[in-house]
């Protein structure tokens, strides 16, 4: 039996891949609502807050804490700091982005973890050091 969060955020996955973006945010809120322990919940939702191509879905500091939530549940992972360093980009605090994405790179080769779609590290890092925020493009992958 799935967590009763999984179809909301497969729904939302869904959604995303259809570019409506305002159903991805609310789906992947009802599934934290519905799975508060999971941290992919709070990850997904702090990466499209922080890098949605659509402005008016976007929310930096929601993003943020969101991110930490997810590190607080799993750990500084590679992936999760990867979105934390996205949501600081968004909400214009770059410096943290970079120390962010800094160590992102370095737990990536810890947890050899290769680089997947949406996170291009050393691309992202050098957004953040151009005062550019992330976005998300469903091309990339």
């Amino acid at each position: 039996l799935l967590p009763s969060g999984s179809a909301y955020h497969n729904r939302g996955m869904a959604y995303k891949s259809t570019k409506q973006y305002s159903h991805v945010i609310e789906d992947y809120t009802k599934a934290i609502e519905l799975d508060p322990d999971q941290a992919v919940r709070y990850n997904t939702l702090s990466w499209m807050l922080a890098t949605c191509p659509k402005a008016s879905c976007r929310d930096g500091k929601r993003a943020i804490k969101l991110a930490k939530q997810a590190i607080q549940l799993e750990g500084e992972r590679a992936y999760l700091l990867a979105t934390l360093a996205a949501a600081y980009a968004e909400a214009g605090n770059f410096n943290e982005a970079i120390q962010t994405q800094k160590k992102v790179m370095v737990k990536a080769k810890e947890e050899k973890w290769e680089e997947m779609g949406e996170f291009a590290l050393e691309a992202q890092l050098q957004a953040y050091q151009n005062h550019k925020p992330w976005r998300y493009n469903p091309r990339r992958r």
